[in-house]
């Protein structure tokens, strides 16, 4: 029984007032003492102290206590206590407290109190206990005396066959000759001291070398008990240099694949069930996993999860990065109930965890937790060993490479709109590409059709076949209906959160019955407008928030620039082609880089291809073409001659284009003049032709079938002719001539091209322009007269001219406007009016020939802005030469001194004239004849 120093001393100062045998009363009560005579021997000792020390009597004291030659003197000259040790019946040493009660009592005696210090050594080996490290007390026989549960835990011993066993056992055998010395020098001088041993492993594991701190355990007298022993493993050292070689090994090209290779080393020297990488976002209020070893032993939302706004912030300021009981910790922390990130753990059945924060120069940006089902299963110095064994660079390097894989995915699927050969194969890669690299379970692509005002369903990806209840690729949804409309009228990503929450606006989504609880709908343009619109679905709520909804945005733009560069090289490639001039792309310092196929004929090389680039000036074919071929001089439809490989010359247009100075590049355009009046030459011919054709066919069909139909009637009627079978051969041959003068009249204008233009007046005499109209009226077919109404007077209108032109003139007019109906119930409306003299003019005759009800508003002859095409003015000269020759018409009204007026209906696109009116001045009295 041990009995604490205040007791002794108050029990000290109750002897003192002892009158008779103290030492008796002393030694007979439960306070350890002992009588000691003059020679330092213990003649007798209380039933408590030979409990402690069971053969002290008979003994001589320094042997029983460790006391040396001072201390005996500081016993028997005073009462002060002293520092002293004594051996267990283990062998070890333990601190104890001697004081002297009665000195020189009996004389030359002393009767000395001892108290037992064990309990406080024991209490000092149990603090060992809470530290992390491997701590063990050796005497100074080299056993163990003390072990705490890490060293049991790291040399795999109980502590029943740990105590008592000699250190040099633990380790290999020929480390036991080293370990003995360094426990001697270190009892010696009192230094610590430390040794490179190996501990062997069981089970055919390999030995694990660690580190061996030998430190004094000393004693209050100032002499050693023994040593401690701390075993610093170089586990941690080793599994550094393995993560830095795999972090270093480029190899390992895979974040995910080096990540899960340093796991498994971190596993060799702590343990723990799960470790979890994920990432923070918008400053630290939502957080994804990006990684989980291993991967099938939790099941975790792969999605972006809500953080309560400064906990991540709070939790790296307490400085403590250990859970040691989740549940525990929420209850402390009531804001943590509506994390989903904590809901996640509890879910997982996370009990304890430690947490390394990683920070980037903004900040921190991702964390690494390792966790355990088990209650406090980590400690301080598991973080500690996390950041030394250098995890926290790594993360950093699979930060920046997931980064880098989200920058070269985008690129790719940029790259593959604009270079794929198949554009719709191309879309159906990309949607199942973005649905697992995002990891959604519903991804679409839809078309829009506004021709048939509709949306097309073009391709679409799952997680789960049976998530896409509608698995038609032939779906399609009006163009105004659903969030894809909502989509499209406003042309801005649209997303719903929960589908199921009423305070959520739905864009009025037509909900599936597939479990969808978040949609996202993005537009995709082309050329600044919506072409198509990109569908995501999610099972889980806000599935879309955070960084994924700008991740999938920024791969929008990125396939809308692939989009526009695979348009753009389409559409130079077609103008390459179908361009009649030649084209060439050239460096600033004039070598050629690219041109198409009339340029290389112009130069005269076999084809457009350019296996080394070469300078255009060598083309040239003389100084002037060389100086401006070398952009010497502006260049802007100059002419020059080149000489091509063939030795032949050529003579272009050219025309140069800087394009900007980032392209560092300028476009060349040549133009061959000879082949300019060749081209307009045969576009009129052609144009001409085709109008001709367009005219007569019509007329001579008909034409032929009566005729044919006339054939017949007069083979069925031979023998019974009678007046009326007489009267229908008339009336039908009459029709054949009407038929076939249609056809003349249009051969009869061609034909006379030549000769108005020789002579658009033949004679001047007297011509009743309204006996001329009548003429021309009657000479029409019956069908085409009823479409005319005439207002010509009741009086002649005498102009003087040639009466065939004048006729020419009506005739053509009429034919046209006939032709030109703008339905069948338009009408012709031919006036002759007379004019009266004005103050600058004589009388005169006016006659207009327009559509009935037709209010003209534009003259075709008004001038339009702009270079005229050559080409195009030989197309219009070439149709109206055909259909209204109406530059023969107005050379015959100026021969004839009159004036002519035409006019289209406002805004008439296609440029037709619905109106003319044409003014002759009536002849003087007495006019005669004039030949011209």
């Amino acid at each position: 029984m041990s009995i604490t120093q205040h007791e002794t001393l108050a029990i000290a100062d109750d002897a003192k007032r002892y009158d008779a045998n103290p030492e008796h009363e002393l030694i007979n009560s439960p306070l350890p003492c002992a009588l000691v005579d003059a020679h330092d021997i213990v003649t007798d000792a209380s039933a408590s102290l030979k409990t402690l020390l069971p053969d002290v009597v008979g003994r001589a004291l320094p042997e029983v206590l460790e006391l040396d030659a001072s201390m005996l003197v500081t016993l028997r000259t005073s009462c002060g206590p002293v520092d002293s040790s004594y051996r267990t019946l283990a062998g070890e040493l333990m601190p104890a407290i001697v004081q002297s009660l009665a000195a020189g009592y009996p004389a030359p005696g002393m009767l000395l109190v001892v108290t037992d210090c064990a309990r406080f050594r024991l209490m000092e080996s149990r603090r060992f206990e809470s530290t992390p490290y491997t701590v063990m007390r050796v005497s100074e026989d080299g056993a163990v005396r003390f072990a705490n549960a890490e060293t049991m835990k790291v040399l795999a011993v109980t502590q029943e066959a740990l105590l008592g066993r000699p250190l040099t056992s633990l380790f290999s055998s020929s480390d036991a000759l080293n370990i003995t010395e360094c426990l001697e020098q270190c009892m010696d001088t009192l230094e610590s001291k430390s040794l490179f041993v190996t501990i062997p492993k069981l089970g055919g594991c390999p030995d694990e070398p660690s580190k061996l701190i030998f430190t004094p355990d000393m004693a209050p007298q100032g002499r050693p008990y023994g040593v401690l022993v701390v075993i610093e493993s170089t586990a941690n050292e080793r599994v550094r240099d393995e993560i830095a070689k795999i972090a270093l090994n480029p190899e390992n090209s895979n974040w995910r694949e080096r990540l899960r290779l340093v796991v498994a080393k971190i596993r060799q020297i702590i343990e723990f069930d799960h470790a979890i990488f994920g990432i923070y976002a918008e400053d630290m209020t939502l957080f994804r996993a990006a990684a989980i070893y291993e991967e099938d032993s939790i099941k975790w939302p792969e999605r972006w999860m809500k953080l309560p706004d400064g906990l991540v912030q709070a939790f790296i300021d307490s400085g403590n990065f250990c859970i040691d009981n989740l549940e525990e910790y929420v209850e402390k922390h009531k804001a943590l109930r509506e994390s989903e990130v904590v809901a996640a753990y509890l879910a997982a059945e996370i009990k304890s965890s430690v947490t390394l924060i990683v920070r980037g120069p903004e900040g921190p940006t991702s964390a690494f937790t390792l966790c355990s089902k088990a209650p406090r299963k980590f400690h301080d110095a598991d973080h500690e060993t996390l950041r030394d064994l250098g995890v926290e660079a790594v993360l950093l390097r699979c930060e920046e490479q997931m980064k880098q894989e989200q920058r070269a995915f985008a690129e790719e699927v940029k790259q593959q709109v604009a270079t794929t050969e198949c554009l719709t194969e191309a879309a159906l890669q990309i949607v199942d590409k973005i649905r697992e690299k995002l990891k959604w379970d519903f991804a679409a692509l839809f078309r829009v059709d506004r021709h048939l005002n509709q949306f097309q369903l073009v391709h679409q990806s799952v997680s789960d076949p049976r998530f896409r209840e509608d698995a038609d690729t032939h779906f399609v949804q009006n163009i105004d209906i659903g969030m894809l409309g909502d989509t499209l009228r406003h042309g801005v990503v649209r997303v719903i959160d929960n589908v199921d929450a009423k305070n959520t606006e739905h864009y009025g989504y037509l909900r599936p019955n597939r479990g969808t609880k978040s949609v996202m709908t993005i537009p995709v343009r082309l050329n600044n407008r919506v072409r198509w619109i990109f569908h995501v679905e999610s099972r889980d709520a806000n599935g879309f928030r955070g960084p994924d909804k700008d991740t999938l945005t920024d791969l929008i733009r990125l396939i809308e620039e692939g989009l526009e560069q695979r348009m753009l090289v389409e559409i130079k490639e077609c103008l390459m082609v179908e361009s009649e001039r030649g084209v060439l792309l050239a460096g600033m310092d004039g070598d050629v880089l690219e041109m198409n196929k009339v340029a290389a004929r112009m130069l005269g090389r076999e084809n457009e291809q350019i296996d080394e680039p070469f300078r255009l000036s060598r083309y040239a074919f003389n100084e002037h073409a060389r100086s401006v071929l070398d952009r010497e001089v502006k260049t802007s439809n100059r002419r020059i001659e080149l000489k091509g490989d063939h030795d032949e010359r050529c003579i272009v247009l050219a025309t140069c284009q800087e394009l900007d100075e980032s392209f560092d590049a300028v476009l060349w355009f040549f133009t061959d003049v000879r082949s300019i009046a060749w081209v307009r030459d045969l576009r009129f011919l052609r144009e001409t032709v085709s109008e001709v054709a367009r005219q007569t066919r019509t007329p001579l069909s008909l034409a032929s079938s009566i005729a044919y139909q006339l054939q017949k009637r007069l083979s069925a009627e031979v023998g019974s002719v009678d007046e009326v079978s007489s009267n229908r051969a008339v009336e039908a041959f009459q029709r054949i001539a009407l038929e076939i003068g249609k056809a003349d009249i249009t051969f009869e204008r061609l034909a006379d091209a030549l000769s108005i233009r020789q002579a658009p007046m033949r004679k001047r005499v007297p011509v009743d322009l309204r006996a001329c109209v009548e003429h021309v009226i009657d000479s029409l077919p019956e069908r085409d007269r009823g479409h005319v109404e005439k207002d010509l007077g009741e009086r002649p209108a005498i102009v003087m001219g040639d009466d065939g032109r004048l006729a020419f003139v009506v005739r053509s007019i009429v034919g046209y406007l006939i032709r030109t109906r703008p339905d069948e119930d338009a009408r012709v409306r031919i006036a002759l009016s007379a004019v009266a003299a004005g103050r600058y003019t004589g009388p005169r005759v006016r006659l207009d020939l327009m559509f009935a009800h037709t209010e003209p508003h534009a003259s075709i002859e008004s001038t339009q802005p702009g270079r005229p095409d050559p080409l195009q003015a030989a197309y219009d000269e070439a149709r109206k030469d055909a259909s209204l020759s109406l530059a023969a018409i107005r050379r015959v009204i100026q021969a004839h001194a009159g004036r002519l007026e035409t006019a289209s209906p406002h805004r008439d696109p296609s440029g037709n004239v619905t109106a003319f009116k044409m003014w002759f001045p009536e002849p003087l009295t007495g006019a005669g004849d004039d030949s011209n």
